[in-house]
């Protein structure tokens, strides 16, 4: 989201977002795989796939 579009609104429904369980999940998850893989390479992968997917 841009800056210049950023609301009050726009801002609590977005962390709204990112703190309901679906993601906390998927955090946990993604942790999950960065404790048993091969650390800050893996994860940068990972991080860029994720972006990619436009979640």
């Amino acid at each position: 989201m841009p800056f210049r579009s950023l609301t009050r609104d726009r801002l609590t429904r977005a962390l709204s977002q990112v703190l309901d369980e679906e993601h906390a999940a998927q955090a946990r998850a993604f942790g999950a795989v960065l404790r048993a893989e091969d650390g800050a390479e893996h994860a940068a992968d990972l991080l860029e796939q994720h972006v990619d997917q436009g979640v």
